[in-house]
């Protein structure tokens, strides 16, 4: 809060004053944030080839592990904070709906896209992006994104068994 009221040049007490609360402030951060990680994943959906949709949900270079890195902040701030659990979860949901239609575009039948298959690629996918964002020996992206592919590979042999 004191730092934005230093970049800004008002009071912290002015900012509490005109946006109601901590809370909401910490709301509208955390908003901003999960808008911004679903456009960056969005863009690299649209940049990505054909069939190769599922790395959009990983960082491309370690410059944007930093992004990744607050929003593991955020989500993990929430599970504590009932009043930021709303936002995260909003995000969430939209994230599962992209990671849905990427797989889809994989190749994998609409019908195997169910719920309990999209949330075990989205448990390996927030997964991949904590080891990817440790502070010691964190996962290289090549190796994280080789073990999305891995699990989805998986996941279609299991149905083609099934």
């Amino acid at each position: 809060m004191r730092a934005l009221a230093r970049r800004t040049g008002v009071s912290a007490a002015s900012l509490l004053h005109h946006l109601e609360s901590r809370e909401h402030i910490l709301r509208v951060a955390a908003r901003l944030t999960a808008r911004a990680s679903i456009a960056d994943i969005s863009s690299r959906r649209m940049t990505t080839r054909v069939g190769g949709q599922l790395d959009a949900h990983l960082p491309r270079a370690t410059a944007e592990l930093r992004e990744v890195s607050v929003w593991l902040a955020w989500a993990e701030f929430a599970r504590h904070a009932e009043f930021l659990q709303p936002t995260v979860g909003r995000w969430h949901l939209e994230e599962r709906a992209l990671l849905g239609e990427s797989v889809v575009e994989t190749g994998v039948p609409r019908s195997a896209v169910t719920r309990a298959a999209t949330d075990a690629v989205f448990a390996h996918l927030s997964g991949l992006r904590l080891a990817m964002c440790r502070p010691l020996q964190p996962l290289e992206i090549s190796a994280a994104r080789e073990s999305l592919r891995e699990i989805l590979l998986r996941h279609r042999c299991r149905r083609s068994v099934a």
